[in-house]
């Protein structure tokens, strides 16, 4: 560590850094760490099975399980998710220790080691695995070697799936809370520049505009501000410029941008003048007295 920050870097990732330290050491040198962070601002990557390190220090959590993402969320969020699924801090701490040697290829962990490990009974930590196989949370699968014996593994695959539909839900709910979030703030934009409450007819068509044809929150805005600035202030207005952009393909800001700023280069290209050559009449010329 000491040599990495001799560099002074922006980022510092450490990969189990507490490996081999008795618990005073473990507690030192994560202090440390949080130090370095809170004082000098180095961003710290911390890879880790430990969920007690995970819980008081990081502000941020990562789940991976064989190289993809499963939960991305703060360390409430991840923990409030196993509680969810109806585990105990015991059986969830009993998973990453089983995941800690399964990630590192040694699918079928001695329990006594285990036990050792989490400071308990092996008896103990069968008893949370059949908790957890009668709540399917885990689940025991028929490995066969390569000498073509065969051994049991313990499979986690049911609770990583849990928690990955949690993750997805959650997702799904914060994109729902930002659209409504968006569709008041169209509302509100929209009757401050009428002057006035949008009648219940135009609400269903700013309504249909969002939920029907897919019309984005910024696309509503843009097309209100052309309305504003060609004095055209209502919705059959903005309705066709909508149209308009939608049938070109122009779905975001900057291409709707683009295409307003060509539009008006072009406008004002052809209202320039042009220099016409009159052409003089003949006018004969007589001589008078002839």
């Amino acid at each position: 560590i000491v040599c990495a920050l001799q560099h002074q870097p922006e980022l510092l990732i450490l990969d189990e850094p507490t490996a081999g330290l008795d618990p005073a050491g473990r507690d030192e040198i994560l202090n440390l760490i949080a130090k370095m962070h809170k004082e000098l601002g180095i961003t710290v990557i911390l890879v880790s099975h430990s969920m007690e390190d995970v819980a008081k220090y990081v502000e941020r959590i990562i789940v991976m399980n064989s190289g993809e993402v499963m939960y991305d969320g703060t360390p409430k969020d991840v923990f409030h998710h196993y509680k969810e699924l109806g585990m105990t801090t015991s059986q969830f701490v009993l998973y990453l220790q089983f995941k800690s040697y399964q990630d590192r290829g040694i699918m079928n962990p001695d329990v006594r080691t285990i036990a050792k490990n989490l400071g308990t009974k092996e008896r103990q930590v069968f008893e949370q695995l059949h908790q957890m196989m009668t709540n399917h949370l885990v689940e025991q699968k028929m490995r066969k070697m390569e000498d073509g014996k065969e051994d049991a593994i313990y499979d986690f695959s049911l609770l990583i799936n849990k928690l990955a539909l949690l993750n997805e839900n959650d997702q799904e709910a914060a994109v729902k809370v930002e659209n409504n979030n968006s569709r008041v703030e169209t509302f509100n934009q929209l009757e401050a520049e009428f002057g006035r409450p949008l009648s219940s007819m135009e609400l269903q068509i700013v309504n249909d505009w969002l939920d029907k044809d897919n019309y984005s929150a910024i696309m509503i805005k843009l097309a209100l501000r052309q309305a504003v600035m060609n004095s055209a202030l209502n919705l059959q207005y903005m309705d066709r410029i909508l149209q308009s952009w939608d049938r070109q393909g122009l779905r975001t800001e900057r291409d709707i941008n683009e295409h307003e700023k060509r539009f008006e280069q072009r406008k004002e290209a052809g209202q320039k003048p042009e220099k016409k050559t009159l052409k003089k009449p003949k006018i004969p010329i007589y001589k008078l007295g002839e």
